[in-house]
């Protein structure tokens, strides 16, 4: 389903709309496995090691064949790129919305880059993400300084304004990873007063921000969240609890991988709870099936 469709859904009904990062069969069969024990819309967002890779078909037919044959509404985003040739083939594989990253550039290029991905991606109604400001990793270096790489609520309205995206990716003190950063709400507030309803807002680094953070970015206008770490160490700490107690000769892949996956579904469940997306999905598919049949 179109992802644009979705979030402007989620404004409108006032919960937010998750996107979990996927890299395999297994991280693909436990997010929808939340999304259906919640009945919850719901996107798959691939990175650019999977498009750049050899398998870029085979996982591209993987995600975007569950999405299509799963009943509930589900979208495919690309995320976090800046290359063209890989924009293209998500473009070509049937993905339903992009991200194009090209926050690390001067302002001017960002929004020429990103304006290019939208002139080809609107006609074909693939909804395209921004970044305004750099969001940290834990695995970057020099974190403690990085305040003036948040981002600018000027010129986070002006990008809009001047590409026409559907979602903006904003800098707010989040760190993707292993760290619930320090979130400046004051700063999404004026971002939001900024933008208004010209784009949706996103959050990236979702993994282990309080709940209580999460709540605030929705009531300051956030409405996407972008969340990976958290629902992996899910899955990663589970197997080492089975591997270290039934020793090194237990490789037995549904043993091991079956209690894997119903431990990161569980934690995806949560937060789409947490979001209130739960319960949404088939109220989203009535929603669009009448919209499409006028």
């Amino acid at each position: 389903m179109p992802i644009r469709f979705m979030l402007d859904h989620a404004r409108s009904s006032g919960y937010g709309f998750l996107r979990t990062t996927v890299t395999n069969l297994e991280e693909i069969e436990a997010v929808l496995a939340a999304a259906e024990e919640t009945q919850s819309p719901i996107a798959f967002a691939v990175n650019e090691p999977e498009l750049r890779s050899p398998r870029y078909r085979s996982f591209g037919s993987l995600a975007i064949g569950t999405a299509m044959k799963s009943p509930l509404p589900v979208g495919v985003q690309f995320d976090h790129s800046d290359d063209m040739t890989l924009i293209l083939r998500a473009v070509r594989g049937g993905y339903t919305g992009i991200m194009v990253d090209a926050s690390h550039c001067p302002f001017e290029e960002n929004v020429a880059v990103t304006r290019k991905v939208v002139e080809i991606c609107h006609p074909l109604n693939i909804a395209v993400e921004g970044e305004v400001g750099l969001i940290h990793r834990t695995w970057d270096e020099g974190l403690e300084d990085k305040a003036h790489e948040l981002t600018d609520p000027d010129l986070a309205g002006k990008y809009v304004e001047q590409t026409g995206i559907d979602a903006l990716a904003v800098s707010i003190g989040e760190v993707s990873g292993f760290d619930c950063g320090d979130l400046d709400i004051e700063r999404l507030k004026q971002i939001h007063e900024r933008l208004g309803d010209k784009a949706h807002l996103c959050l990236h680094g979702v993994s282990f921000i309080t709940d209580e953070n999460i709540r605030a970015c929705m009531d300051n206008g956030m409405t996407y969240f972008g969340c990976a770490t958290e629902f992996r160490s899910a899955f990663f700490l589970k197997l080492d609890e089975i591997r270290q107690k039934e020793g090194p000769k237990m490789v037995d892949p549904e043993l091991l991988f079956g209690p894997a996956r119903a431990a990161m579904t569980e934690k995806v469940a949560d937060k789409i709870r947490l979001l209130g997306s739960d319960g949404k999905a088939n109220e989203v598919m009535t929603s669009y099936v009448s919209r499409e049949s006028k």
